[in-house]
């Protein structure tokens, strides 16, 4: 595990009273996102290792990062940042592509741990269960 990896972050905010009413943005591995209805009352920021990247794959992920995924990540309502760090660690590069066949994971000696910030709006049941995950890790 490289040295990232142990360093996810969560901190819970309370939206203000006076801030404008917003839609929880739970999402859900089972039944993905728009599940909850409650109105949000908390900000969540989460920072945690994306993936492991070897030098090739680092090059062509950085540009999407900064342009096209960012761009639709706050598109779609979600606000997001990133770090690419450099680790000595023993990690496989995660990297997929999507347009071979077979979707297999590059596999190569990963020198890179893509490092990201996702914020979200919760209802005060799903921030609590952001927080126990949290406290898991």
């Amino acid at each position: 595990m490289c040295k990232y990896c142990d360093l996810s972050e969560t901190k819970i905010e309370k939206l203000d009273d006076d801030e404008e009413e917003s839609p929880c943005e739970w999402v859900s591995e089972e039944s993905g996102p728009g599940v909850c209805d409650e109105p949000a009352a908390y900000v969540v920021s989460d920072w945690f290792v994306y993936d492991h990247l070897c030098a090739a794959h680092k090059l062509e992920v950085e540009p999407e990062m900064a342009e096209g995924l960012g761009e639709f990540i706050e598109a779609v309502g979600f606000q997001s940042q990133y770090e690419i760090k450099a680790i000595d660690d023993d990690e496989t590069c995660d990297y997929m592509d999507f347009d071979q066949p077979g979707w297999q994971r590059c596999g190569k000696k990963a020198g890179y741990a893509n490092y990201l910030l996702d914020t979200a709006l919760l209802c005060p049941e799903h921030a609590a269960e952001a927080q126990s995950d949290a406290e898991k890790t």
